[in-house]
């Protein structure tokens, strides 16, 4: 039988918020959806006090940076969090609380997330000499004030100014939600043995929505990620006596940090469909930076769509892939290329995006599939791509759909199936009522003012061109 596992809880959520970029809901919304579908009643394990040690990101990361990541020497000041940012993570934890029927207890402040990770972990300190975890968002001292000048060399160094600054609760941040990704290898009885056609019920699937931080180099942060929790997990899965990994990466940006780690190794292969413009970042994956089927990147136009997404997959990603014969599957499934991202640079549709995941999940069944979650700027349409494909992967792995009297992403009786679905009253519902009328399909509905059609500049010779390179005729 296929295990399923996920690494979330409503502590790890609002740990996972405290990143600047998730606007303090991503995933705290994500993990509501999640449980207002009852979705996790049906997986088989989940790990809801997730850990890291800094021995862990060691495997990868440079000494004396994860060191500095770690450690008092950088000063909170040098990253101002604004405080409306600070209010609405207060507001959604008051929400929780106030719901009579949560079953998660919501933490109050960020300083309750630390004491409770000391709890469960048994650390006394979470770095050496004084943390920057011990004094809360509201809380600044003239000591660390004081701190900016000895940490601005680091700070530089490291990368950790601009979209990567240094910000309350870091170290917690990092061991957590590193530790969300690493710890789905850990579950008691998970033997990741290849498979064949005889072993496929011993398929594992495994998920966490607030791992992949694909652009994190070995000794620098880069693009919202300090560590490259993707890295370390495939690094991990070879320790298991995995011989031939696939990692697809299907965010709106280059998987730079990625590809260039395991860049000269005949073990894993990197696949990347991205963005590709002057000035986009990370300004990396041309298609002349490829070196052949093992390191394949898919530098794409604006205006990227369903039908282009589809094709690619069935005429040049999976072809890679069966080429390669892997024995795991690493999916990163960014959302910053949904119509109705903030970056409003690719169009693909909620449900175009997770049919071409779960395509490639059915399409090598004797792989164990891990998938990780990346970007995606608009909170509240990224919880319903990812609850509607941890939906659609729990019904790909079999019963999921025999326990429900029907789908819950359509209405059976409407015209149009998906037109009247409503998203389920749940303690974050309020998040979605100016989002037409708190409809499901609001930004995929031909028709509503949030779907917005862009030009496709991809060219229809896209696809034999990619063929060509990679030499799949």
């Amino acid at each position: 039988m296929v295990h399923l596992a996920i690494s979330t809880s409503q502590f790890q959520s609002q740990v996972a918020d405290l990143l600047p970029c998730n606007k303090s809901s991503k995933s705290q919304l994500i993990f509501g959806l999640l449980n207002a579908y009852k979705l996790l009643d049906h997986f088989d394990h989940i790990i809801t006090d997730p850990f890291s040690s800094e021995e862990e990101m060691l495997q990868f990361h440079d000494k004396k940076y994860v060191e500095t990541l770690l450690d008092v020497s950088l000063n909170q000041s040098t990253w101002k969090r604004p405080d409306e940012t600070l209010e609405q993570w207060k507001h959604l934890a008051q929400l929780v609380k106030n719901d009579v029927f949560a079953t998660q207890h919501a933490f109050q402040s960020p300083k309750d997330l630390l004491n409770y990770y000391k709890t469960y972990t048994n650390e006394g300190k979470m770095i050496r000499k004084r943390s920057i975890m011990n004094t809360d968002f509201e809380d600044q001292s003239e000591e660390e004030k004081g701190c900016e000048k000895v940490g601005s060399s680091l700070l530089k160094e490291f990368n950790l100014e601009g979209d990567c600054p240094i910000f309350p609760y870091l170290p917690l941040y990092l061991k957590v939600i590193t530790g969300a990704t690493l710890r789905l290898l850990d579950i008691p009885g998970l033997n990741l043995k290849p498979l064949n056609a005889n072993t496929r019920n011993d398929r594992f699937i495994g998920i966490n929505w607030d791992g992949g931080r694909h652009h994190a180099m070995k000794r620098k942060a880069s693009g919202f990620c300090y560590i490259n929790d993707i890295v370390l997990l495939l690094q991990k899965i070879r320790k298991k006596g995995i011989q031939r990994i696939t990692y697809l990466d299907f965010d709106l940006h280059h998987g730079d940090g990625v590809e260039k780690a395991m860049l000269y190794s005949k073990n894993v292969q990197t696949i990347s469909l991205h963005l590709y413009e002057v000035g986009f970042f990370p300004c990396t994956g041309s298609l002349n930076e490829s070196k052949g089927i093992n390191t394949v990147t898919l530098p794409l136009m604006h205006g990227f769509d369903d039908e282009c997404l589809s094709e690619l997959t069935d005429h040049v990603i999976q072809p890679c892939i069966r080429e390669f014969k892997p024995e795991v599957i690493v999916i990163q499934c960014g959302s910053d290329g949904l119509m109705g991202d903030t970056f409003h640079e690719w169009q693909l549709t909620i449900a175009g995006l997770t049919n071409n995941i779960i395509k490639v999940m059915k399409q090598f069944p004797q792989c164990h599939v891990i998938l990780l979650g990346g970007g995606g700027y608009n909170p509240t349409l990224t919880s319903r791509f990812y609850a509607y494909l941890t939906w659609n992967i729990l019904n790909e792995c079999g019963e999921f759909t025999k326990r429900l009297e029907k789908n819950p992403f359509e209405e059976e009786h409407s015209q149009d199936p998906k037109y009247d679905v409503l998203i389920p009253d749940h303690p974050f519902g309020e998040f979605y009522g100016d989002e037409e009328h708190y409809k499901f399909w609001s930004y995929d509905q031909d028709g509503s003012p949030l779907y917005r059609p862009l030009k496709n500049d991809n060219k229809p010779c896209l696809i034999s061109n990619f063929r060509a390179h990679y030499q799949l005729d």
